[in-house]
């Protein structure tokens, strides 16, 4: 089983339409950093090969080519959903030869630096895990087998697209849980950085400016 955790791949997910925040997300900084930065970051802890999901070219897409990762662009004709993105990431993870494909959206800073390798290491039992909190199953912070794509396809292409969480418990996913559910703060809002920037000034965490 082990072998399906060799060579993970990483893939940030970043093509949501940031309404709410008035411009994309993942160029929003948080603590002096482009919030597509960090999430980089973060999955490159993992050691593979890394990419970002977008709907399309522009800025968060250039952004991500001068943080040297990979951009994946979402399928042709697939709906505007993280699952779409997901199905993507896998056919490129599996082109470079990944067992596993680690998923963080762009947005959730405070996500903690043992997550990306306590996912790695649930995955070797399950075809899949996510994280999970007592505000319940954060699904985009989640590992795939490389392996379940024709069954994310399936469910793609689905009348009535399933919510990511029951997919994964279709899947009988494994499921990693984490204590501290602010550390799965979703940035939304310009109010949403300022409380972000609060909690990393008050943990001591370097860039909370």
């Amino acid at each position: 089983m082990a072998s399906h955790t060799n060579n993970v791949a990483g893939l940030v997910l970043a093509g949501g339409q940031s309404k709410r925040m008035g411009r994309h997300k993942a160029l929003v900084e948080v603590g002096g950093l482009p919030l597509l930065a960090r999430a980089c970051d973060l999955v490159k802890s993992a050691g593979g090969s890394v990419a970002v999901s977008v709907r399309e070219e522009g800025p968060v897409a250039e952004l991500a080519v001068s943080l040297g990762v990979t951009v994946v662009f979402d399928l042709p004709g697939s709906p505007a959903a993280a699952l779409c993105g997901i199905v993507a990431g896998l056919l490129w993870a599996k082109s470079v030869g990944a067992g596993s494909m680690l998923t963080i959206p762009c947005d959730v800073p405070l996500l903690p630096a043992d997550l990306p390798g306590r996912l790695i290491a649930a995955v070797v039992d399950a075809p899949c895990a996510a994280a999970r909190t007592s505000r319940g199953v954060e699904p985009l912070c989640a590992i795939w087998r490389t392996e379940a794509i024709a069954v994310l396809q399936e469910e793609c292409r689905a009348e009535r697209q399933a919510p990511l969480h029951e997919i994964l418990r279709k899947m009988q996913a494994a499921f990693v849980d984490c204590a501290d559910p602010a550390n799965f703060l979703n940035i939304n809002t310009p109010q949403d950085v300022m409380l972000a920037e609060a909690l990393m000034r008050d943990r001591g965490v370097a860039g909370g400016s």
